[in-house]
Parts: C-alpha cells; structure tokens; sequence
C-alpha cells in the first residue's frame, strides 16, 4: 500500500489511540439472530444496533475495560492481518459502537 493511500484512508477515519480505553454499556443487550448480531437498547427498543462479524467479537472483548491496543493485538494475531489495517478496523468499529453509547469511553489511567 502506498504511502498517499495509507494517508487517505486515515483521513476517511483517524485511527484511535492504542491507550483509548472502552467497556460495553449496561444499557444494552446482545441477540443473536440466524444473518446477524444484534444489541438492543434496554431503556428504548427502537434503539437496534445490527452487528457484523468484526462488532460482534469487537463487542464480547469489551465485556471488561480493554484498551484500544490491547483490542487490536488479540485481533490482529487471531486474524493475521496487518496491525494498522486492524486498527483502522477497529477504529471504525468502536467509534460508531461509543457514538451510539454502545460502548462506554472509560478514564484513562
């Protein structure tokens, strides 16, 4: 991958720092249906979040505070992929996962 490509992809969406820390919200609550994931808002049921394969593990790693970092080593070696193509994955994941308070953003120590 070139370098430009590398800086265009990172401008689409900045990768997260590895010291970020998340943990799942209580508010919601995992389905597993026959295609798909589902986490379910607890105080609204309109409120359903349709999970892929990648955020649904995303998901279940944070059933405890983990680090960003943390996230993306386990997936990468699980996976073999590239570790910044991981984070980036991960980035997107967990970013759309807190923007719908999904997750959690815990203080970092």
């Amino acid at each position: 991958m070139s370098e430009n490509t590398k800086e265009f992809l990172q401008s689409l969406h900045p990768i997260l720092p590895d010291t970020m820390r998340v943990r799942q919200s209580d508010r919601f609550t995992l389905q597993k249906i026959p295609c798909c994931t589902l986490l379910k808002n607890n105080d609204d049921e309109r409120h359903v979040l349709k999970l892929n394969e990648s955020g649904f593990l995303i998901w279940q790693l944070c059933h405890e505070e983990r680090a960003i970092g943390e996230i993306v080593d386990l997936l990468a070696d699980a996976f073999e992929q590239d570790r910044e193509e991981m984070a980036r994955d991960v980035s997107r994941v967990v970013d759309y996962l807190v923007e719908e308070n999904a997750l959690l953003e815990c203080e970092t120590a």
